[in-house]
C-alpha cells in the first residue's frame, strides 16, 4: 500500500455517503467506480480485475481494497469469495455493498485482512 492508497475504512465511509440509484449489480459497480475515481482521484480505480493463481475475478480495485458488489447470492458463495480475494497478496481487505443481511454476516478479518460491509440505501 503507498501513502496515497484509500484504506478500507476510508473506501467504506465514502461508499456510506451515497445512495445508489441502479437497475442491475452492472449498473451499480459502474456507479461506485465513478464515485470512488472522485473520491480518490490519486488512487486507481479497475472494474473487472482478475486476480492471479485463480483467485476471482473482483468487481471493483481501488489501490489494494476489493469492492465486492452482491445484490444477490448466498451468504455462504460470498464467505468462499472473500476468503480468496484475502488470499492475495494483492488485496489489503474487502468491502462487500450489499443490500442483503445475509451478505452482513461474514467475519470482521480474514486472513489478517479487514473486510467491511456497506449497506445500501439504510438496509442492513
Amino acid at each position: 500500500m503507498t501513502a496515497s492508497d484509500p484504506t478500507v475504512d476510508a473506501v467504506a465511509a465514502t461508499l456510506r455517503g451515497y445512495r445508489f440509484s441502479y437497475a442491475s449489480e452492472a449498473d451499480l459497480q459502474s456507479a461506485i467506480a465513478d464515485v470512488l475515481t472522485d473520491a480518490f482521484p490519486h488512487t486507481t480505480v479497475t472494474r473487472e480485475v482478475r486476480l492471479p493463481a485463480g483467485l476471482g475475478r473482483v468487481d471493483v480495485l481501488i489501490g489494494r481494497v476489493v469492492v465486492e458488489v452482491k445484490v444477490a447470492g448466498t451468504g455462504d458463495s460470498l464467505g468462499r469469495q472473500v476468503r480468496r480475494y484475502a488470499s492475495s497478496d494483492q488485496v489489503d481487505g474487502v468491502v462487500i455493498v450489499t443490500n442483503r443481511v445475509r451478505h452482513a454476516r461474514v467475519p470482521e478479518a480474514v486472513g489478517g485482512k479487514p473486510v467491511v460491509v456497506v449497506g445500501l440505501a439504510g438496509h442492513l
